[in-house]
């Protein structure tokens, strides 16, 4: 996939009583969906690219990414007892085990 890099896509964390904003990371040149699972960050990238990471408390640090689907990605993925569940706009799923 070609990464478009007019996109101005950001991943933020914000305080739901207060509204406040805790922290935005730039994703580069992608739209996404995002899900914790524990303390870890998931982002599934329109482009199909896995985007591991962690919230700091003040930033997002990215810990690594990984393309696992082709073509437009824009289904939120989803996760459950250690898999996590995602796919593409042409129907492509895909099941991958997070267990450590």
């Amino acid at each position: 996939p070609i990464w478009d890099k007019n996109i101005k896509a950001k991943a933020f964390r914000m305080n739901m009583k207060t509204g406040k904003l805790k922290w935005a990371a730039e994703l580069p040149g992608t739209r996404a969906s995002t899900l914790m699972a524990g303390d870890q960050l998931i982002i599934l990238s329109e482009t199909g690219h896995l985007i591991f990471g962690k919230d700091t408390g003040t930033s997002f640090k990215e810990i690594g990414r990984h393309e696992i689907l082709s073509k437009l990605c824009w289904a939120a993925p989803a996760y459950a007892e250690g898999r996590l569940y995602a796919r593409n706009n042409d129907g492509k799923m895909v099941c991958l085990s997070l267990k450590k």
